[in-house]
């Protein structure tokens, strides 16, 4: 019989068979060198710079396709804006038709008296109340703001005139652009205008449909008022059914 190894001779066994364990890992490790290049590096794509003005382009589009929304017309801080007859606007909402029907009504001040009104515009054919007694009569064409507030030209062809487009901030659901928009761009929507004035808007988009959803109007638009009022357009209910018909004329 054999002699049973001593433990001296067995750690010097264990000792080898470690060595040469290694050694092999080494030559296996070694043996294709080309699987120990560093990968290169996943290449991050750049994004794409967002062009403002080509945002603006696009939202003149979608909106020359509706067919109907509603709008309200306000100001900061209580203002009003000057119109003819020395009448103030506070404030004016209603919905559109596309191609030629609007309906509005409207509030504001003519010298220390408030007076509120509404206006019915089909076609040429337009319709106001009587701030006083309330009954309906036809006026002239040239006092509805449908010009502004058609889909197919009046509002795409606002944006069109902005300059110096800039893009602001964007968030998940809406694009805000900058730029300067001169004053008798909105003469449709306020009348006389001051025709030397810029005006600074901030201009929110729909980022998903690209749909206008508001306009602030920072400067002087009319030629009497004072410097410094800031108007806020706002656009909703696109595409919604919305009925206008014209009123029966001398009715209350």
């Amino acid at each position: 019989m054999s002699a049973e190894p001593s433990s001296g001779q067995s750690r010097a066994w264990a000792a080898a068979a470690l060595v040469a364990s290694l050694i092999v890992l080494a030559q296996v490790g070694c043996g294709d060198t080309s699987r120990q290049q560093t990968p290169a590096p996943t290449p991050v794509p750049t994004p794409t710079p967002i062009n403002p003005q080509a945002i603006l382009d696009m939202c003149g589009e979608a909106m020359a396709t509706l067919n109907s929304f509603r709008f309200h017309i306000g100001h900061d801080d209580d203002g009003g804006t000057p119109l003819t007859q020395g009448m103030t606007l506070r404030e004016a909402s209603g919905g559109v038709v596309n191609p030629d029907r609007l309906a509005l009504e409207f509030s504001g001040v003519s010298g220390s008296f408030s007076v509120k009104g509404s206006l019915i515009a089909i076609g040429e054919d337009v319709y106001m109340t009587n701030p006083l007694s309330g009954e309906w009569h036809a006026v002239s064409s040239a006092i509805s703001p449908l010009e502004f507030f058609d889909p197919t030209q009046g509002i795409a062809g606002i944006l069109a005139q902005v300059r110096d487009a800039t893009l602001i901030s964007r968030d998940a659901d809406v694009y805000r652009i900058g730029g300067s928009l001169s004053a008798t761009a909105l003469a449709p929507l306020f009348g006389d205008t001051a025709g030397d004035s810029d005006v600074d808007v901030v201009l929110e988009i729909d980022s998903t449909q690209f749909y206008l959803t508001q306009a602030r109007l920072d400067g002087r638009v009319t030629p009497t008022e004072a410097p410094g009022l800031v108007r806020l357009i706002t656009l909703s209910e696109f595409d919604e059914p919305i009925e206008i018909a014209l009123p029966d004329a001398g009715g209350g």
